[in-house]
Formats: structure tokens, sequence, C-alpha cells
């Protein structure tokens, strides 16, 4: 149908989006244009008029979350192009719940860090503010958990995906392998190291493995239609 190949296109363009949205900020921290200490962050960020100016760049980076549920929909409707499979249903369910749990983390995060910035440069002695850095770097651990709810939701649905995409004549075994080793992997070093983040870090590999399903979905998604009236 015309909707199955509108969707698939969709989330194909909120995909390669979201894949940018995601790593501009990790790039921004390598090149050291953002303050590099925990004192230097929240006085920065508590400037006057500067809240909203923060509260814009996590809003954007919560995005990503928005742009991956209708990323994971449109893949759902790529991959159901051939006969809908539990492996795509669940792993289009986990896949909402890790992008929804990823725009909560940021906009919790964005909302903490902007507070406490306000609170920090209003502390009226040097105690207070050490006070103010300890409570703060307490409730970045609230992060940690977060991050690894979305890490484990997100490495499930990548094994399910590329499970669904075996056998799928438009991703076929080389990205379905893909999805599968990738999300393991993901899974068990989060599992593994947990509560603290996992060394190597594989979200770099997971984004890419995202960026080349979004673009697939982009070039399949003019046979979508025509396959759906042959079924």
């Amino acid at each position: 149908m015309e909707e199955e190949r509108r969707l698939a296109k969709l989330g194909g363009v909120c995909g390669i989006i979201a894949v940018i949205l995601f790593m501009t900020p990790i790039l921004i921290t390598i090149s050291g244009l953002v303050p590099q200490t925990t004192q230097e962050f929240l006085t920065a960020a508590g400037e006057p008029g500067k809240g909203p100016m923060f509260m814009a760049v996590y809003f954007s980076i919560a995005a990503v979350g928005v742009l991956g549920i209708v990323l994971m929909l449109g893949l759902y409707k790529a991959l159901s192009s051939e006969g809908s499979t539990i492996a795509a249903t669940l792993g289009t369910l986990f896949g909402i719940l890790g992008f929804l749990a990823l725009a909560e983390m940021i906009v919790v995060q964005g909302t903490v860090t902007v507070y406490m910035g306000g609170m920090f440069n209003q502390a009226a002695n040097s105690g207070e503010q050490q006070r103010l850095l300890t409570l703060f770097r307490g409730l970045r651990f609230v992060d940690l958990g977060l991050d690894l709810v979305w890490d484990i939701f997100i490495a499930l649905s990548l094994i399910l995906l590329g499970y669904a995409m075996l056998r799928h004549r438009y991703f076929g075994k080389v990205l379905g392998s893909a999805g599968i080793v990738i999300g393991a992997l993901l899974l068990f070093f989060n599992l593994w190291s947990a509560p603290v983040p996992p060394t190597p870090d594989l979200g770099p590999v997971a984004v890419l493995w995202v960026l080349a399903v979004s673009i697939q979905m982009l070039r399949t998604s003019k046979f979508l239609a025509s396959n759906s009236h042959t079924r």
C-alpha cells in the first residue's frame, strides 16, 4: 500500500536525522567546545538567560527519541511487506521503549542541569557550592540507570530486528547478522559491567547499523507499494 511506502520512507529519513543529532553532541564534546569540569558546566548552565538555550540543546538531542520511534514504525512496515513476524513485532516494541527511555533520560538530564546550575550560581559561599556539586554528581547516577535501560531495550531490538531481516529480500543476511551480533555484544557488555558504563562502548557501531538500515529503507521504500499489491 502507498501508506506503507510513505511510512517506510519517512522512517528512513527520520533515522538518518536521528543519527546526525545523536553524533553531534559527541563530536562537540570531543572537540573541547563544552566546559570540561562539572563546576564550569554548572556555572554556564546557571547563567541568567542561559536556561532556555541549554534546554533547547537538550530538547534537540531528545528529539532523537521521537525520530527513533518513527524509524521503528517505518522499519516495521518495511519488514512486514513480506508478512508480519513475532521477531519484527517485538523488535519494534523494544525499540520504541528504548527510544522513549532515551528521550526521558535527556530531558531529565537537561532539567536537573539547568536547575542545579541556577542554585550553584546563587549559592552563598564555596561550601554550599561544594555540597551542590556533590549532590549534582550523585543525581547523575540516575542518568546511568536510564542509560542502561535505553541500552538494554535497544540491544534487544537490534537482535530481534536483525533476526527478522535475515530472510527479507530488501535487508538480507548481512544487515540481519550485523544487527544480531551488535545487539548481542551490546547487551552482554552492558549487563556484565552494570551499573558502570561498558568498555568498549559499542554505541557508535550500533549507530552506524541504524544509519545503514535507514539508508536501505529509503532505497527500498519505492518497491513496497508494488510488492504489497502482489501479496
